[in-house]
């Protein structure tokens, strides 16, 4: 038998469009409304939030987190839930982008109704 009980409820916490909240450990990472931010689950307490990328998309890799804005834009930010540092960013795709994009090792792919782009980020580890 399922049971369920409210532990907390905070109306302007992660409020996603196109994408999904991105859970890693006791944190979450999602797009507020366009804006990066970084939930502690345990209290439902912001514990950051900054960067506009519009109602892009977000993939959470080993150890960072790669977003495409609704521009196109590519951004590689740092999964870090005392601070996020951005590490990349790249012009990519021309108009609205809304698409999931993929990463497979260091390469990904991203896409809008008009064209489809690869990017290889070369990083230390081979690994996003």
């Amino acid at each position: 038998k399922w049971q369920a009980n409210e532990i907390w409820s905070r109306t302007p916490l992660l409020r996603t469009k196109f994408t999904s909240a991105l859970v890693d450990g006791g944190v979450a990472y999602g797009l507020n409304d366009g804006i990066l931010e970084c939930v502690e689950l345990d209290q439902g307490k912001r514990l950051w939030r900054q960067g506009r990328y519009g109602h892009g998309q977000v993939l959470l890799g080993e150890k960072n987190l790669v977003t495409a804005s609704e521009s196109g834009e590519l951004a590689v930010v740092t999964a870090d839930p005392s601070k996020p540092q951005v590490l990349a960013r790249l012009p990519v795709l021309q108009g609205t982008t809304w698409n999931p994009l993929a990463v497979v090792g260091s390469q990904i792919y991203l896409r809008n109704a008009q064209e489809m782009a690869r990017v290889d980020l070369q990083t230390d580890s081979d690994s996003l």
